[in-house]
């Protein structure tokens, strides 16, 4: 699994590349449940993210597990 991890302000965009469908509330639940009140989280397999999303994600983002 590949995950990169934009922040802005107080929301974290994750762009998880191999997340099997049956695994995405597993991980948002578990990833809300560690982070602060008031932090947005969205969870975005990397195969169905907007290309531009992408190409942001990698070039502004930071590698948090490869």
């Amino acid at each position: 699994m590949y995950t990169v991890l934009s922040m802005k302000g107080l929301i974290l965009i994750w762009l998880l590349r191999g997340l099997s469908s049956e695994f995405y509330i597993k991980a948002l639940s578990e990833l809300s449940n560690i982070m602060p009140p008031g932090v947005e989280i969205n969870l975005i397999p990397f195969e169905d993210a907007f290309e531009s999303l992408k190409e942001k994600t990698l070039k502004e983002g930071e590698l948090v597990y490869g």
